[in-house]
Order: structure tokens, then sequence, then C-alpha cells
């Protein structure tokens, strides 16, 4: 657990300005911001993710005010993104963030065309992402964070191809003694998922809180996807049909072998 003082303010904007973001540098979409890479004085190569703080997204703001406490809480973990601080203008919010050198862990699996990559390197990614997985789970005494969205979009890799855990919009700091007797939502509350890497007790029970059991099912999705390089659950093409399908168990994803890589999802 990282220190109990809040996340540093950066000044940005303006000729005393700490942060420069420059034309042409979006690097993708966050849960609920666009990110860009952008040049701090002390930090060098920066990642800046934006949230409007008017308009269609105001509703993101608790979102990201709670990202940039837990990812700033976590910044002990060195397979967690790390959180340099963040900065506020009049119309804009932003978290500054460890730029990742080589983007996320999908879009390396699903390179085109296809990169070989080694297994020695698929499994050193699993240990760096059940790493950080522990890390939340064990996160206090009586305290774990759940990520709920696990996905190789989420997870970033640096100069180095270390895998790191990265956009936590919509994580959830849950007390293990008192979530125990009530799983339910909180008014305003919500789960942030995505379909594929879904367990289904989490579409079966929409108003309870995703559990860590959701994260370590997701997990094995994207084992699954580092292995095959595949993307999981590809043949379906309507979100409706995999929403039901995943929901009532009456669909898997095989544990591959070396000898069968092909027609990895069976229906039942």
């Amino acid at each position: 657990m990282s220190s109990n003082y809040g996340p540093p303010f950066i000044q940005g904007g303006g000729d005393n300005a700490a942060l420069f973001v420059g034309d042409g540098d979006y690097l993708g979409c966050g849960s609920y911001g666009k990110v860009w890479r952008a040049f701090h004085k002390k930090y060098r190569t920066v990642a800046v993710k934006v949230c409007e703080l008017m308009g269609p997204n105001e509703a993101a703001i608790g979102d990201f005010r709670k990202e940039i406490n837990f990812m700033w809480s976590t910044n002990d973990c060195p397979y967690i993104v790390s959180c340099h601080g963040y900065f506020i203008n009049t119309n804009l919010a932003g978290i500054v963030m460890e730029y990742m050198e080589h983007g996320t862990l999908y879009e390396l699996l699903h390179h085109d065309p296809p990169i070989q990559i080694p297994i020695e390197l698929k499994i050193r990614f699993a240990q760096n992402i059940a790493m950080a997985l522990d890390y939340l789970h064990n996160y206090g005494q009586d305290q774990r964070i759940i990520h709920g969205d696990l996905k190789t979009v989420n997870i970033l890799l640096d100069h180095f191809f270390v895998a790191k855990l990265s956009d936590f919009g919509g994580c959830r700091l849950q007390t293990v003694s008192a979530f125990a007797s009530n799983r339910n939502l909180r008014p305003g509350e919500r789960n942030v998922y995505t379909l594929p890497y879904t367990a289904p007790e989490v579409l079966q029970n929409p108003g309870s809180q995703i559990v860590a059991s959701g994260d370590m099912y997701s997990f094995g999705v994207v084992l699954w996807e580092v292995y095959t390089c595949e993307k999981p659950f590809a043949n379906f093409r309507n979100r409706d049909d995999l929403k039901l399908a995943i929901r009532s168990n009456s669909v898997r994803l095989e544990i591959p072998t070396p000898s069968n890589n092909n027609n990895l999802v069976r229906s039942h």
C-alpha cells in the first residue's frame, strides 16, 4: 500500500506549465476519457488520461476521482501503471501516468501481420498480471481492490515488455468482513465490464458487486488469449447472443493444447 498522502497537483497550461501535450499524440480511449502522450518537465514522456468536467462525460467525474486515488495508492506495485499526479483546468481534469512504450497487450497479441511471441515472454506476462491481481486482492488486512474490467486492452507493456495493469475507472474497494453480508450495489454504483471477459455470475446477478472471483475469471480469459493469440469468442457476431450464451453457461473457451489451437470455442 502506498503513502497516505494524496496525489500531487501538476500545473498544466500557460508558460510556466510542467506538462505539455502536442498535436497528434493521441494514444487511445480509457473507461471514461481519452489518453494522450505528453511531456513533463520532471517525468519526461508521460501518458495523460483526460476527463471532461462538463458536458456528456460530466457523470464520469466520480470515476476520475476514484481512479486517481486508487492508482496513487498502488504506486508501490511494480505491475500496476504508476500515477505521477493530476491536473484540473477550467473544464478538463487529467491523470498523469507512467508512459508505457509498447502499448497494450491486446495490440501485441493481435498485431497485423502476426508476431511470433516466445512462450517464455507469454509466461512472464501471465506472472506479471497474476502478481498485480494478488496485490489488489490482498490490499489490506480486511480490504481488497476489485478491478472489475480486466482485459488485454487494460494491460500495458513498458520498454522492457513488463506487463502492468491499468484503467481503474471501474474498480471498487471492498471491506471483506462487511462484504460477506451485503453484496448489493449501492445507489448510483454500476459494474464496469467487457462482455467476452465477464463471468457468468456477473450477468446472472446484475444488482450485485463484482467479486474477486470475477477478476479471476477474467484473468483466465486473458491467459487463454495470451496463449492462443486469438480473440475470445470471436465467432460471435451478435453481442446479445454472446451475453445470453455466457449468462446461461452454454459456451466455454476450451483449454488449448499444443496440438489443438483451432476450434477453441465449443458450445453445449
